[in-house]
């Protein structure tokens, strides 16, 4: 069965700085640039959704000095997101509410969202400051019953892959998204993930057909 929407949890990024003795200023960044290269997978698969989990809303209320490296890696890369969406006509949308004091990044995830609202193409999901109780909260003072359509992220996932081994746990990523969702967790943290290990969990996924619970 062909998979529409993947999802990423990606996971491990500080215990990957303390293993190998770098800042979460240097973590961050190479963070960041893997959110850039799985830009460019979205670009190259035969997905039609990628979501990825920048950070929930729990993330953001950690301490600044943890907070602004996370901030100040997307700020930069950014930009790149915002070309290659404009060059392959998919849309990008940053679900969340995200107070950071960080105008700048503010500016350049509202920028984006609007050069690229009306693209007809791929959709790009980046969570920032996410959490699905804003998210129903925010849905349902606007629609009546609410469906899936009218939510931030308006497309249910077939997979999910999460990073950085044990405990596994969804951390509040789009619960009413995930319903049927199969979860593949790797042991390795997201830096370490590479793109064949995602193209062969997305293969290993089209290889079976799942009955939704029926």
């Amino acid at each position: 069965m062909k998979i529409n929407h993947l999802g990423i949890i990606p996971d491990g990024n500080r215990r990957w700085a303390k293993q190998n003795n770098i800042t979460l200023e240097e973590v961050y960044g190479i963070f960041a640039n893997k959110i850039v290269d799985l830009a460019y997978l979205l670009q190259n698969s035969n997905l039609n959704a990628l979501t990825i989990y920048l950070a929930s809303k729990e993330n953001l209320n950690r301490k600044p000095e943890e907070v602004k490296p996370v901030i100040d890696a997307l700020i930069k890369a950014l930009p790149n997101i915002l070309q290659i969406s404009l060059n392959n006509n998919y849309r990008v949308n940053f679900p969340g509410s995200y107070n950071v004091n960080h105008k700048q990044l503010t500016d350049f995830t509202n920028d984006i969202e609007q050069k690229t609202k009306n693209n007809g193409g791929k959709r790009l999901y980046l969570l920032m400051g996410y959490n699905p109780l804003d998210e129903i909260n925010r849905s349902k003072n606007l629609y009546n019953p609410l469906e899936i359509s009218d939510l931030e992220v308006d497309l249910p996932l077939e997979l999910v892959i999460r990073t950085g081994g044990k405990p596994v746990r969804l951390s509040n990523f789009l619960p009413l998204q995930c319903g049927y969702a199969n979860i593949e967790v790797f042991d390795k943290f997201f830096i370490d993930l590479t793109e064949e290990d995602v193209l062969q969990t997305i293969k290993n996924y089209e290889s079976v057909t799942p009955n939704y619970g029926k």
